[in-house]
């Protein structure tokens, strides 16, 4: 195992998840809950073994029943509003921590993409789109 460090914030960065070594798994997801939650076509998902992420400032939670009937705990900034971990019902004794909170995104890239046929067919063609390394005014 590494000894990679990584720290997960909210947007106002009150609410941090700090992991090391590396994720279980990693998982992008397009199921309606998780395009909701993230606002984007897809979720992007890191899952954690507990012992290896340290949770630190308040939380509200949030349970929600997915898609497949399972449920999920969703933690969020009280201050911010954004969810940077959870707990699932199909990944017991792991963290779910929201790829796009950490700073550095170094871990391995997705394995597994869930729900693929809700999302947009344009994301097969991202690498199509013009991009842009920062912001022009």
């Amino acid at each position: 195992m590494s000894d990679t460090t990584r720290t997960a914030t909210c947007v106002c960065g009150a609410v941090t998840a700090t992991t090391t070594g590396e994720p279980a798994r990693v998982l992008t997801c397009s199921c309606r809950d998780c395009r909701r939650k993230s606002g984007s076509a897809y979720s992007l998902s890191t899952y954690w073994p507990e012992d290896r992420v340290t949770l630190s400032g308040e939380t509200g939670s949030y349970r929600r029943d997915a898609q497949d009937g399972r449920s999920l705990i969703l933690h969020f900034c009280r201050t911010c509003g954004v969810s940077v971990y959870w707990h699932a019902d199909f990944a017991r004794g792991q963290i779910g921590i929201g790829g796009g909170n950490f700073d550095v995104m170094d871990f391995a890239p997705p394995e597994t993409a869930y729900w693929t046929e809700q999302r947009p067919d344009w994301t097969l063609h991202l690498s199509d789109i013009p991009t842009k390394l920062r912001q022009e005014r």
